[in-house]
């Protein structure tokens, strides 16, 4: 059996991999610099799975990602398939709401936002 491959740390340590993991937006990215944390950290690759609920193969793909072009190599590559329904200027209202309060001074909720756009013609 082969040795497991290791992420360089030439391109962060365990530091930085912490502070993009606070910073990171896309919850895929999150887990994929997890994956590199835990390996930085010695975790062996089945433990790193069962943390992170993906497969060895997937580990092994993030691992070289990470070796090759570091934290941007981590990011979701464009996809093929249907375009996206929503365009960017929709797209950015609802991140705005999401991030913002209700008018009473509530932070939204799921629920909320969900009555906010059944009461609003965003077509």
């Amino acid at each position: 059996m082969s040795k497991p491959i290791e992420p360089k740390r030439e391109h962060g340590d365990e530091t930085f991999i912490r502070q993009q993991i606070s910073h990171a937006r896309d919850a895929s990215l999150v887990r994929r610099l997890q994956v590199i944390l835990y390996r930085m950290q010695g975790k062996s690759p089945a433990l790193v799975g069962s943390l992170t609920d993906f497969s060895s193969e997937t580990i092994r793909n993030c691992i070289h990602r990470w070796n090759q072009d570091g934290v941007t190599g981590l990011y979701s590559k464009p996809r093929s398939g249907r375009p996206r329904k929503l365009d960017d200027g929709i797209r950015n209202l609802v991140f705005k709401k999401i991030e913002g309060t209700l008018d009473d001074g509530e932070p939204f909720t799921a629920i909320t936002f969900h009555g906010y756009l059944k009461k609003t013609d965003i077509r």
